[in-house]
Parts: structure tokens; sequence; C-alpha cells
């Protein structure tokens, strides 16, 4: 692994976790890569999430519900605070584990 493979995983990790991780493997390398898959994945799909209609939905809030929609989706440089927060308690044991192996 290259130094400046080291330093991009670390910044990664403190990304998710606030820290700089305890040691850098290819291991957690491959955690962190699929954490990263999972947080884009999960953010495009809360693109698609309908937001709430503050009232009894009408045919205007359809309309404007599509139209945020497609704007949300054609947005590619947002990431979800929520989805980065969930994958990384989903992967807080395989994170550690990586560190060691």
């Amino acid at each position: 692994m290259t130094p400046d493979e080291e330093t991009h995983i670390r910044a990664v990790g403190r990304w998710f976790y606030g820290t700089d991780p305890a040691t850098v493997t290819d291991a957690l390398g491959d955690v962190l890569a699929e954490m990263v898959q999972k947080v884009i994945e999960g953010s495009r799909m809360m693109n698609l999430v309908p937001r709430p209609t503050g009232g009894p939905p009408g045919l205007s809030w359809v309309a404007s519900q599509g139209v945020q929609m497609w704007f949300r989706a054609h947005r590619t440089d947002r990431v979800y605070e929520a989805v980065k927060r969930s994958v990384a308690l989903g992967y807080k044991s395989a994170y550690n584990l990586a560190q060691y192996e």
C-alpha cells in the first residue's frame, strides 16, 4: 500500500467515525470501500423518498414531489447524514476487526 492510499484510507475512516483508524490494513481499505458504496447507494435511494406533506396531499403536492425527486436524483455530490451514520453503525464491528487483520 502506498503512502497516498494509506492517507486516503485514514481520511475516509475519519469521515465515518471522527478519528483516524488505529492501523491501516488492506482489509480496512476493503471495508471502507464497501461502506462508501453503501452510502452512495443509500443516498441515491433517499433521493426518491417523498417528503412529508404538512397536510392533506393534493395534486400539486404530487407534482411538486415528482419535480423535487428528479432534481435530487440528478445531483451527484450529496450524501445523507442519516445514511452515513446508519452505514457506520452497521459496519462498526467489521471496521474495528479489519484494523487488525
